[in-house]
């Protein structure tokens, strides 16, 4: 009996154990789910958590693998190492998207069906717990039947003889006490088993009175186990299940009697109407005779659950910084709109905000103070819009705003409102106040638009196109809208551009800078971009610059630029001799960013080459305009060895004096004045005006658009330095 006691009790400990296991492993997926943005490390430690969690299962599954287990124990016992097998790769796969950085790929299905599988795993588990129970009545009832008989043994034997009696008496009071002791003790490791339990455990006799209560039943029902002990279950609470229908605990026809799958349920605490989601089974208690004797009840508190669930699910659809919709929540609902518009003929109207000063108090004050300022914008355009318009964040500073049944007047109105408030806004940090400005497309949302992405495309143009006409001003987008149309244009060459920075379909080509001086001065080769499209056409630099200047995309654009030429030069490609100059054309955008200073640094270190034979052409309007950060770039450069050349010199109405400020190599005429030298004498003038101030400044003068015999004939005899052009070399792809 000592024997069976403590198989039961060990089987017991290791179902529990297994149980446990499993529901922590399913804990552990939620908390890398929460954790893996929030604080990474610890999703870390979630992540090997999980891991040691399974170790630890094989060792308890390998232990209760040592019983012997009667069929039905080891049916349920395969059906649950099945279930666990299946989810095994689904809750590996549902960790890996998490921290591969997909948290929405596919998460919310394999979330559900990794909790169905858990809810199998729970009633096996609840059956094997069950099993075992039947075995300790079963123990229990053998015992008595074992004492009985020893007591009738004992009345047939005293008459025999009072000795033997007595010796018979005392063997089995001691047998009986040490079955009453394991039995006790088994007793109490089933209640130290339910205490420790996470789901709440209620029995109930026949007629429904309750006969005991776990602690975590104690809690869902606000009352101890003794307070509750001999009352009927349903006069403190009433459960109901999925289909709303309540479930009754009195088992008065027991040949109707069956076990209730309580998954969907709600329990509804008669004493304060709190309703509490649950899930569990409510399952029939037998005497070892079988003969029903009541229900155990199991279920759990999913409140937290579905608290995670809905968070969950509104992150999915929501900024967490302000609260509001996201983008694609957001598109979601436009299209809503459209469809809206397009069915029932209704008008609504889009706006599409963008802070202009954004980036400065972010980069300034820091990304708490950025964020800040977003929470107080926010709270502005939600101040302006009327009941049943929506405000989205769009994205790092842009804002959506979806007027339902407006006009585009009332629009308008709305956005010069949401003007005026941002105009005398200032954000403040500390002692000093920022002025913010914003720009605002605004679109008109009816039957014949065409596409949520077209609309999303021509309202946030109508954006840009407002911050070109001053900033803090909107822009009305109308259909067939030239500027939002060129626009749009130029967000297709955005998307050609990167792609041909990613696929490699810029090319580089080189026009010779030819010396006319018999002064041994080497000839020098200006290096030309070129780009192809997705289809192999080439798209005029005229087309795409202007784009990639108007999206900040020329520095991306000067250090492929850079890479691909030293690479080229420490490979000595494109056939150049040794004494060739290849001149490199900068723009503003990347000269204002010292981090590119430190790119082209870092790439002429790593070589080989001669930085003398690289020379960086920079338009005297961006040197102008970038006044400080050019005269350093260059000044860094210059002690590398490269050189320096100022292009389109004389366009600027202050050339002469600006000069000064910039030690160059070279200045390169401005084309304007060297195409008309031959028949115009103010031209030819200004030509030798500025070859003479080169000369006296010990500079190289260059003159472009050299396009014919008579050109280079007059600039021969004033005594320029260079020439390029069509006449001189027609650009040519480097091999």
């Amino acid at each position: 009996m000592d024997s069976i006691a403590s198989e039961h009790h060990v089987k017991t400990l290791l179902i529990n154990s297994m149980h446990k296991i499993v529901s922590e492993r399913s804990l552990t997926v939620h908390n890398i789910m929460h954790s893996v943005d929030e604080d990474p490390f610890r999703a870390d430690e979630e992540f090997m958590h999980y891991n040691k969690l399974a170790t630890a299962f094989v060792l308890t599954r390998n232990h209760y693998n040592d019983f012997t287990l009667r069929k039905e124990e080891y049916e349920i016992y395969q059906d649950t190492l099945r279930i666990i097998r299946e989810s095994q790769p689904l809750q590996d796969l549902l960790i890996n998207n998490i921290l591969d950085g997909f948290p929405e790929k596919n998460t919310q299905a394999m979330f559900d069906e990794d909790w169905q599988n858990e809810q199998r795993l729970y009633k096996n588990f609840n059956a094997l717990l069950s099993n075992e129970n039947e075995l300790s009545l079963e123990a229990h009832a053998n015992a008595s039947e074992a004492y009985n008989e020893a007591l009738r043994l004992l009345v047939i034997f005293s008459i025999l003889t009072l000795v033997v009696s007595l010796l018979v008496a005392q063997y089995v009071v001691r047998r009986v006490a040490r079955v009453e002791k394991a039995l006790f003790e088994e007793k109490k490791q089933a209640e130290i088993t339910l205490h420790a339990m996470g789901d709440a455990v209620v029995t109930t006799d026949l007629s429904g009175n309750i006969l005991y209560l776990n602690p975590i039943a104690e809690s869902v029902l606000g009352k101890s186990n003794e307070q509750l002990q001999g009352k009927e279950f349903n006069s403190i609470v009433h459960i109901i299940d999925r289909n709303k229908l309540p479930v009754m605990f009195q088992l008065e026809d027991q040949l109707t009697a069956k076990n209730v799958n309580l998954a969907g349920a709600t329990i509804i605490n008669l004493q304060n109407k709190e309703e509490i989601p649950i899930e569990g089974t409510t399952s029939l208690m037998h005497d070892e005779n079988s003969r029903i004797i009541g229900r155990i009840n199991v279920f759990r508190d999913l409140s937290e659950n579905r608290n995670l669930a809905d968070l969950v699910a509104w992150q999915a659809t929501h900024d967490t910084l302000t609260g509001l919709m996201n983008r694609n929540q957001f598109e979601q609902l436009l299209s809503f709109k459209l469809d809206d518009a397009k069915t029932n003929k209704r008008k609504h109207s889009i706006l599409y905000a963008d802070l202009d000063q954004f980036k400065v108090i972010n980069d300034t004050c820091g990304h708490a103070s950025g964020d800040m300022l977003l929470q107080q914008i926010t709270n502005i355009l939600q101040s302006r819009v009327r009941l049943g318009d929506t405000v989205s964040r769009l994205g790092g500073d842009e804002f959506g705003l979806l007027l339902d049944s407006c006009s585009i007047d009332t629009a308008q109105r709305i956005a010069e409102e949401i003007l005026k408030d941002i105009q005398v806004f200032r954000f403040s940090k500390g002692s000093v106040s920022y002025k913010i400005s914003v720009s605002i497309g605004i679109q008109e949302i009816n039957e014949e638009c065409v596409s949520v992405a077209k609309l999303m495309s021509d309202v946030e143009a109508a954006c840009y196109i407002a911050k070109e006409k001053g900033r803090n001003c909107a822009w009305v987008h109308h259909t067939n809208d030239k500027e939002v149309a060129h626009r749009r244009e130029e967000m297709v060459l955005m998307t050609q551009i990167n792609q041909a920075l990613e696929k490699h379909r810029f090319s580089i080509y080189k026009q010779k800078i030819m010396s006319i001086k018999e002064t041994g001065d080497s000839d020098l080769y200006e290096l030309l971009l070129r780009m192809q499209d997705e289809n192999g056409m080439e798209v005029p630099p005229t087309a795409f610059i202007p784009a990639a200047e108007r999206y900040s995309m020329m520095p991306e654009i000067d250090k492929w630029v850079i890479k691909s030429v030293i690479s080229m030069l420490t490979y000595q490609k494109g056939n150049f001799d040794d004494t060739n100059i290849v001149c490199i054309n900068l723009s503003g955008q990347s000269l204002s960013q010292k981090k590119f200073l430190d790119f082209v640094v870092q790439k002429i270190n790593k070589t080989n080459i001669d930085p003398e034979k690289i020379c960086f052409e920079i338009t005297e309007t961006v040197a102008i305009d970038n006044l400080e950060s050019v005269t350093n770039f260059i000044s860094v450069l210059r002690k590398k060895g490269c050189k320096f050349a100022l292009d389109d010199f004389g366009s600027g109405m202050s050339s002469f004096t600006y000069l000064r400020n910039f030690t160059v190599d070279y200045i390169k005429i401005d084309g304007a004045f060297v195409k008309h030298i031959n028949s115009d004498n103010i031209n030819r003038e200004m030509v030798k005006a500025m070859h003479n101030l080169g000369q006296v400044m010990n500079i190289k003068t260059i003159a472009e658009y050299v396009e014919s015999d008579e050109i280079l004939n007059e600039l021969t005899e004033i005594g320029v330095d260079f020439v390029q052009g069509f006449s001189i070399h027609l650009p040519e792809p480097v091999e």
